[in-house]
C-alpha cells in the first residue's frame, strides 16, 4: 500500500507539473474519486490541499478516500489539519456524510464520526447526536439504544431520547423494554401522541383490549385520524 501511494504521489506530481491550472487537477481528482480509484484520488486531493489548505471539499474527499483505504492515521491527520486551517467542523461532517452516501459506503460516515469523537472529546455530545440520527436512519437497533442512551444520560427528561430508545428496543425485538420506554415518555409528557399510539397498538396486538382502548382513545382525543378510529372500532 505504501509503495502504491508513493507511485500515486509521483504520478500526481507529474500531473501538477503539466496541469494548466488548479481546476484541471481538481477534475482529475474528481474523476479518480468517481471511479473508485481511492489511492490516486487521495494523492491528488493532498496536493490540492498543499495549495489550498482551507478547502473543505478537498478535506472531505480526502477523508472519504482515506477511509476507503482503511487509513485511519491519514483520516486523523486530515481532521486535525482541517481544524488548524479554520475549516468548520460541522460543515465538514455534513460533506463527509454526503460523499459517504453518494459513493454507496454510508458506513464511512459513522466510522469518521466515531474517530472525530475520539480525537476531539469536546465534540463528543454533538457527534453522539449526529450518530444517533445516522443510526435512526439506518434502523440499527443496538446502536440506536447505545447513542440514545448516551444522549439521555445528559438530558434525562428528554422524551426525544427516551422515544428513540423505545424505537431501538423495538428494532431489537425487545418489546418489554420498548414498552418501558414509552411508559416513561408518558410519565413526563402524558399527551405524547406517538407513545399513546404505540402502546395502544402494542396492547391491541397482544390481546389486552382494555389497555388498548385506554391508550388509543387518548390518542384519538389528541388527533382523531381515521386509522385510530378504525383501530378503536
Amino acid at each position: 500500500m505504501k509503495n502504491k501511494l508513493i507511485l500515486c504521489l509521483l504520478a500526481a506530481v507529474s500531473v501538477i507539473a503539466h496541469a494548466a491550472d488548479y481546476g484541471q487537477v481538481a477534475r482529475k481528482a474528481s474523476k479518480y474519486f468517481g471511479e473508485g480509484e481511492w489511492a490516486s484520488a487521495q494523492a491528488l486531493y493532498e496536493l490540492m490541499l498543499a495549495e489550498r489548505p482551507d478547502s473543505l471539499d478537498s478535506y472531505a474527499h480526502a477523508i472519504v478516500a482515506s477511509a476507503l483505504m482503511t487509513d485511519t492515521l491519514r483520516m486523523t491527520d486530515l481532521l486535525e489539519r482541517s481544524s488548524a486551517h479554520g475549516v468548520g467542523i460541522y460543515p465538514l461532517f455534513e460533506r463527509v456524510r454526503e460523499l459517504s452516501f453518494d459513493t454507496g459506503h454510508a458506513s464511512v460516515y459513522g466510522d469518521f464520526m466515531s474517530l472525530a469523537a475520539r480525537e476531539m472529546p469536546w465534540l463528543s455530545r454533538p457527534v453522539d447526536a449526529a450518530l444517533l440520527n445516522y443510526y435512526m436512519f439506518r434502523a440499527d437497533g443496538p446502536m440506536i439504544v447505545e447513542y440514545a442512551g448516551r444522549m439521555h444520560r445528559g438530558l434525562p427528561r428528554s422524551t426525544e431520547y427516551i422515544s428513540a430508545m423505545a424505537q431501538g428496543y423495538m428494532l431489537c425485538g425487545d418489546m418489554d423494554k420498548a414498552v418501558e420506554q414509552w411508559l416513561a415518555v408518558l410519565e413526563i409528557s402524558p399527551d405524547d401522541y406517538t407513545a399513546l399510539l404505540y402502546l395502544g397498538n402494542y396492547y391491541a396486538d397482544t390481546g389486552d383490549m382494555d389497555k388498548a382502548r385506554q391508550y388509543l382513545s387518548l390518542a384519538y382525543g389528541l388527533r382523531p385520524t381515521p386509522y385510530v378510529k378504525d383501530r378503536l372500532e
